[in-house]
């Protein structure tokens, strides 16, 4: 049966409406007064009439004073007349002591009221609108008359009959059921209703305990009773109250009960006028959750209906009547009469400091050291409140305030109609289909960009606003509201999360434990009342019992975290290193901006904790242990339990791999905190306590050796057990997966030095150890003879038939045992060989994801070993077509290394080679540094670097390759070189434009910089008529970029060519984004060129930080341009300028394609200009890049998807569209294509230049570094 339907639940209430008998009230309400809802029969009702009817039935059954009863109208389908009902109470009543919301519908049919189906806006939406608006009256009269007022709602038992399945609904509980096509079933629906408001008044007593709150909020079950509820129900609901219902009297004694009742019920359920349990859908985690879920989508509706409603619940201060502005004077004196006539003194007793108030350095200072409180709000906030008393902020009698607050006022208007004018945008884009856009993902991304900038209209429409700053400081911000997570947000990185990375930085936990850390929420630490500041040692006794968390995140919405506390320094007494242990695991634990808390010794077992809290402890001898405890934001949902047990398993606890866990997750951390823990007192008996073994044990250091030495058995001397000592290799004999390679008997790592190498008894016994079953061919191995079908022809390095556990034998040992090795029946396989364009794929046999760069060089000797060709993948974002001519290759997955470490003078930062964009601009960000990097998020940095590197810091720095210190190579022969200046010099030189055809990356030293600002405009201007605009447009840029002339702050300025569903199906459209480094003054001359050229429509964002200027773009990793599963093909040529006519050629040419193959539709023309001052700054003769007079880059680019025929297409018009463009280019240009958009058809000249001295000087240190050339799949220099 649905909820807690069952045959003694219907005995119960039988016998409840038949047989109990309701006690009659003795409470009196003399010279109070209170207010009851009910439909149309009740005192705020619908219907004067009926109103009036029951006012007169009310006097002549009691006899009482006809003047004490008054009819209001109140119609709780309208929002409008709950918000003028309110008002008028607030005004005109001296006091409210009870507020009964007795007010329900039970539809038959499906109806629309407002903006929610009619049960919803009537029961639910309405009824808390009103009991929030009502909130403040009721807390002044606790304040002004001493008394303790009550807000009760009449819910229903019906609430035990229904499992709410709405509440996982993945668009939002309320949107579901508004949704008639799915939530059709009206029969469940006043149930639902009531339940969402049992769960509603729960949360409301959760999060204001009777202690700390004035007012009683209850809610009662009246029963079955006479009434109109069921005017809109059906049958079986009117038989029941033929059958049971109580009388109308009966029935309202539950009502006077709770309105009556004390303290005691606040947060209850009132049933039979007893409190009792509510249903069992409203418990456990799941029933918490739903409950939270719901809360902040109400709270969003109602300030939605009235900005700022939600945070009645916690204002507790007394609200005065607004006055309307006049003289200051005025203002004092009106001020003053209301304070003394009707306002209690709230100011604490004589000699009691107020942190609202006290403004003396001297007072502030006594006021921390005594009550351990800091002063609220800024000084200057503080001394303004000591002067005006018990004077709602908003309503400061000073003139220059108010006249302030008129300005802001109307501002927030202007911000408000932009909002709605988005939010139409939006509605608009949405109806539009998909297949019209060119596919899902570039309709997604739109749609992520439109509710982004969406949000941050919300923000800036309340950001300057004094109340919203001073809830904030008071800390009654409501984290549902875009600007106080904002605030909050803000508030975190200036101050908290600065100490935070500086303990994590001290304290080595980048890189011991992660390679990178960027962490975009806060979670603070406590053991029991004591909280815990990051990086602080917590003796044993206290750590002993799990902590509670709360966890901040600052974006919208609920989700799912994955919790985990991993201590890194275990020592290995065996391998003199150490190892890492789980102390703590768990899953699927749900959050949200509003619902932080998180108890750990409270989750559940089974279905959230895979490894319960052990103890922290730290070995008697050993130096302190480091705790570091990371949250991780889940893309899965439940189905992460499953798949995590299986990964997590328990004898692993004591030598837990972090980075497997990550990869798991697919995500880095978003949160981060550590502490440390030492052996003391206590440890012995926690120990003891929980089991664990050692605690008689005491760890001692060795001697040292001086230098190392040759022993007469030829062993080498290895020093002792130190963390900065050297280590002994461990050997991992754990058996090893059929489909990954981790964990192999390899080199371990310190906090500082490397391991000494493997003795070859190691080896042995490792190797001894592997035992596979069932190992199949790997017959993408298998080099087939063209002649025979079935016959082999191995090259003459190659092996005849390879098995997986022989790739596995030869290849494990020599790997570090975060590297794993992946085949083609492994799970990950397709999505580790996926890539951005599906005419790049390639045929891929074998997938290694290296750790170290020894992994990548082991990786190249056995590739060579097998005769098999290799090809490093970072993001697989290339498009070249030389990149599918790689068969039966292996790729060497470089996504391990995208560490970002900055040097201890600022100077530069160490990347790794497989770091994107994103993790370089938040990595340096987060420190205020910023160096030149692409605009794609999901790009690589060393792989786009080595051939070139534009981006909108070109104009500072240069290209990617100019900011390029050093490298570590990883040769075609598998020998690793260190590449400088100084040292392999002329490798150092072909690397920088031309490195894809001498070796692999692995690590590069960057310049780095200050910011150079820290504000950035972006702005999007899109020209519909673009048959007439097309030539004004690229005259203005023209003008913008005369001689390379473009302002390096001006730093990319993007024109495409597209289809927009919006402005025409056949017709493309011009569609410019607009960067500019300073602010928005600064950047107006210029966003003038554009705004006057008329476009249909712009949009600008004009306060971005650095680290913002991406996502604005829909440039991050996130973002659809990033997506795979289409092809893309890229056409590009160099240019000096642009030739109107050419591009109008283009356009032509565009235009005819979408016309004549509509599947083509996604496809766009590009146009690239960016600032160019710093590229060419550099001598063309220092580094191999040849294109640097080259002042804009233009691309056609196809997309479609995969087809044979849409292959000979895209190549067809591609290849006309080159030839437009280079045929306007200036008199005697050389056609050139900048070699990462090269399409791989062009000559070598076109890509690496028309230079004899450059071309030789490449092809020299092929013959030098890569005579095999083994590194032939990206746009060869040697074909």
């Amino acid at each position: 049966m649905p909820g807690d339907l069952s045959t003694a639940f219907f005995a119960n209430f039988v016998y409840g409406q038949a047989l109990d008998k309701l006690p009659i009230p003795t409470a009196s309400f003399a010279g109070e007064t209170v207010i009851v809802t009910g439909s149309n029969t009740g005192l705020a009702c619908r219907s004067a009439e009926k109103g009036e009817a029951a006012k007169k039935s009310i006097v002549e059954s009691t006899k009482c004073n006809f003047n004490g009863v008054e009819v209001w109208s109140l119609d709780l389908g309208s929002y409008a007349s709950v918000k003028a009902f309110a008002a008028r109470a607030t005004r005109d009543l001296p006091r409210i002591d009870v507020q009964l919301e007795n007010a329900g519908v039970a539809m038959l049919r499906w109806d629309w009221t407002e903006n929610n189906e009619t049960s919803l806006t009537v029961n639910v939406v309405s009824t808390f609108l009103l009991g929030f608006l009502l909130l403040p009256k009721l807390k002044e009269t606790a304040a002004k008359f001493n008394t303790r007022p009550n807000l009760t709602f009449v819910v229903s038992d019906t609430h035990f009959f229904v499992d709410f399945k709405e509440k996982n609904a993945p668009e939002g509980i309320f949107n579901h059921m508004n949704d008639k096509s799915i939530s059709h079933n009206m029969d469940e629906r006043y149930p639902n209703s009531k339940l969402m408001e049992v769960l509603i008044i729960r949360e409301m007593a959760a999060r204001r305990s009777v202690d700390s709150y004035p007012v009683t909020i209850n809610m009662l079950n009246p029963g079955l009773c006479e009434s109109e509820l069921a005017r809109e129900g059906n049958m079986r609901i009117k038989i029941m109250k033929f059958l049971l219902a109580r009388t109308t009297e009966q029935g309202s004694r539950t009502l006077v009960h709770a309105a009556a009742a004390g303290r005691e019920t606040h947060g209850e359920y009132l049933n039979m006028c007893k409190v009792t349990p509510t249903g069992s859908v409203t418990k456990g985690p799941e029933g918490q959750r739903a409950q939270k879920r719901l809360w902040d989508e109400l709270m969003a509706k109602l300030d939605e209906i009235e900005p700022g409603v939600s945070g009645n619940l916690r204002d507790w201060s007394v609200v005065l009547q607004s006055r309307t502005l006049r003289t200051s004077a005025a203002l004092e004196v009106e001020a003053s009469t209301d304070i003394a006539s009707s306002t209690p003194e709230t100011s604490p007793p004589l000699g009691v400091l107020d942190p609202n108030i006290v403004s003396s350095p001297r007072l502030e200072r006594k006021l921390v050291r005594t009550t351990g409180q800091q002063p609220i709000g800024s000084r200057r906030r503080r001394v303004a409140l000591q002067n005006s008393r018990n004077i709602p902020f908003e309503q400061l009698p000073y003139q220059c305030f108010q006249e302030a607050r008129k300005v802001l006022l109307a501002d927030r208007e202007e911000k408000l109609k932009q909002i709605e004018e988005e939010r139409h945008r939006i509605a608009k884009t949405q109806a539009i289909p998909a297949t019209q856009y060119g596919g899902e993902w570039i309709k997604k991304g739109r749609l992520v960009r439109m509710q982004k900038y969406l949000e941050k209209l919300k923000i800036l429409a309340d950001i300057n606003d004094p109340v919203i700053k001073k809830r904030f400081e008071d800390g009654q911000g409501d984290m549902n509201r875009p600007i106080y997570r904002y605030l909050a947000d803000q508030q975190w990185r200036k101050q908290r999360r600065l100490i935070l990375m500086q303990r994590i930085n001290q304290m080595h936990i980048v890189p011991d434990v992660l390679p990178y850390l960027n962490p975009t929420a806060e979670v603070k630490l406590a053991f029991g009342r004591r909280t815990v500041q990051p990086g602080a040692i917590v003796d044993s006794l206290v750590s002993e019992k799990p902590p509670w968390l709360h966890v901040q995140v600052f974006d919208k919405g609920d989700r799912l975290i994955s919790i985990a506390v991993i201590d890194p320094d275990v020592p290995n007494v065996e391998t003199d290193g150490f190892d890492s242990r789980c102390h703590f695991l768990a899953v699927n634990v749900p959050i949200s901006p509003s619902a932080t808390y998180v108890a750990l010794d409270r989750l559940g077992e089974g279905t959230q904790v895979l490894r319960p809290w052990l103890p922290p402890y730290a070995q008697k001898g050993s130096p302190y242990h480091r705790l570091v405890v990371l949250i991780y934001e889940q893309k899965g949902g439940n189905e992460m339990m499953s798949s995590l047990r299986e990964t997590m398993s328990s004898k692993a606890k004591d030598n837990f791999r972090l980075n497997r866990f990550t990869r798991n997750l697919q995500e880095q951390p978003i949160a981060v905190h550590l502490f440390r823990t030492i052996w003391d007192d206590n440890t012995a008996g926690v120990m003891q306590r929980a089991g664990i073994e050692g605690a008689n044990i005491e760890l001692k250091r060795k001697k040292a050796e001086k230098l190392p030495y040759k022993k007469k058995d030829g062993a080498s001397a290895t020093p002792a057990l130190s963390r900065q000592g050297l280590m002994r290799p461990r050997l991992d004999h754990e058996k090893v997966s059929f489909f990954n390679v981790h964990n192999q008997s390899s080199t371990s790592t310190t906090k500082s030095t490397p391991s000494s190498k493997k003795t070859a008894s190691g080896n042995s016994r490792h190797l001894m150890g592997l035992f596979f079953k069932g190992a199949t061919l790997l017959g993408t191995l298998l080099l087939l003879r063209s002649a025979g079908a079935n016959a082999l022809t191995p090259r003459a390095d190659a092996l005849a038939v390879v098995t997986n556990a022989q790739v596995q034998q030869l290849l494990g040992p020599q790997l570090s045992q975060n590297a794993s090795i992946y085949f083609p029946s492994s799970p990950q396989f397709a999505n580790l060989t996926d890539r951005w364009s599906t005419f790049t794929q390639g045929d891929i046999a074998l997938v290694v994801e290296p750790a170290t760069t020894q992994d990548v060089a082991a990786a190249v000797k056995l590739a060579n070993k097998l005769g098999l060709p290799f090809l490093a993948v970072n993001g697989a974002h290339g498009s070249t077509s030389s990149l599918n001519t790689i068969q039966r290759g292996v790729s060497i997955n470089l996504r391990n290394f995208n560490q970002v470490q900055i040097s201890q003078d600022g100077q530069s930062a160490l990347i790794g080679g497989g770091a994107n964009t994103h993790e370089v601009v938040n990595g340096l960000g987060a420190h205020g540094k910023v160096t030149a990097t692409t605009n794609g998020g999901c790009t690589g940095q060393i792989g786009p670097g080595l051939g070139g590197g534009f981006g909108r810091y070109m104009g500072y720095y240069g290209l990617i390759l100019d900011n390029i210190l050093d490298m570590t190579v990883v040769l075609a022969n598998g020998d690793v070189q260190h590449t400088s200046p100084t040292s392999n010099s002329d490798l150092y030189w072909g690397m920088k434009g031309a490195g894809q055809n001498f070796g692999i990356v692995t690590e590069a030293n960057f310049k780095i910089y200050d910011y150079p600002t820290s504000h950035w405009v972006y702005a999007e201007f899109t020209y519909a008529d673009t048959e007439h605009q097309l030539g004004p447009v690229f005259e203005a840029i023209n003008e913008i970029n005369t001689n390379s002339s473009q302002p390096k702050e001006l730093g990319c300025v993007y024109t495409i060519f597209g289809i927009d569903q919006q402005y025409s199906k056949t017709d493309p459209i011009m569609r410019i984004q607009f960067s500019y480094a300073g602010t928005l003054e600064q950047a107006q001359p210029w966003l003038d060129i554009f705004t006057n050229l008329h476009p249909a429509s712009w949009w600008k964002n004009d306060s971005l930080l650095p680290t913002e200027i991406q996502p604005a773009a829909s440039q991050d990793s996130d973002s659809g341009v990033c997506k795979f599963g289409s092809t893309w093909r890229l056409f590009p040529v160099g240019l000096k300028a642009y030739n109107i006519t050419a591009n109008r050629q283009v356009y032509d040419l565009y235009k005819q394609l979408v016309a004549e193959h509509p599947e083509f539709s996604g496809s766009v023309a590009q146009f690239e200009n960016y600032a160019q001052e710093g590229m060419r700054a550099v001598d063309p003769v220092s580094t191999a890049y040849p294109h640097r007079d080259d002042a804009i880059l233009v691309s056609f680019a196809p997309v479609y998807a995969p087809s044979e025929a849409s292959d000979a297409i895209a190549f067809d018009f591609g290849n006309k569209a080159r030839e437009i463009w280079h045929a306007g280019d200036a008199p005697g240009r050389q056609w050139t294509a900048y070699l990462n958009y090269a399409n791989g058809d062009e000559p070598t000249e076109a890509v690496y230049g028309y230079e004899s001295w450059r071309l030789e000087k490449l092809r020299g240190l092929k013959e030098k570094y890569d005579p095999q050339n083994k590194f032939r799949f990206y746009n060869p220099l040697v074909r």
